[in-house]
């Protein structure tokens, strides 16, 4: 059960221009309340994004940015000093990736990819005083590949290899089968 109240509203917007064919440019915000009264103090919650997409003939070309910031989380992470995670006060992330129509034909069509990304869930923590104050962690680099199977509307078989640059042991293989609804 969500513990939500209705004064605690948020606000989104976002913009997209597509003003050239087969070309997206836009750009998203949220900003609201995320303690909802359940913690010391007021937390709010900023996220935004900046995108593209370029899909000229069999190509999908896109890149996203994004950023978001917990205020007020020092409160909270003082009621939390010991525990194995503290809420970050900063996190990011980005990627860039390329999709190929290789084939296609009645109802299948084969899209190899590659996709590039840079992500650190931890960029900085609110200031809780010397020696309870984490150290923020280091950005993640992964390199992916891949392809997908399109089988049908809306149904994707995915198999695809993660390639951690500063974590190797992260590497993994990847098998999933996704559905549109």
């Amino acid at each position: 059960m969500s513990q939500a109240r209705s004064r605690n509203l948020a606000g989104f917007a976002a913009l997209n221009w597509r003003g050239i064919p087969g070309l997206q440019l836009g750009g998203a915000l949220f900003s609201g309340t995320g303690s909802q009264g359940q913690t010391p103090g007021k937390m709010g919650v900023t996220l935004y994004d900046i995108h593209a997409r370029y899909t000229p003939g069999p190509w999908d070309l896109s890149v996203l940015f994004a950023r978001g910031h917990i205020s007020g989380s020092a409160a909270f992470n003082l009621t939390q000093v010991g525990n194995d995670y503290l809420m970050p006060s900063r996190f990011s992330g980005a990627y860039a990736q390329v999709a190929y129509k290789l084939w296609a034909s009645v109802d299948l069509t084969l899209s190899p990819f590659a996709r590039w990304e840079r992500f650190n869930t931890v960029e900085a923590y609110a200031d809780i005083g010397a020696g309870f104050t984490p150290t923020p962690t280091s950005a993640k680099r992964v390199l992916t590949v891949g392809v997908n199977l399109a089988i049908g509307q809306g149904v994707v078989v995915k198999a695809d290899v993660q390639r951690y640059a500063n974590a190797s042991a992260s590497n993994r293989l990847n098998l999933g089968l996704g559905w549109d609804f």
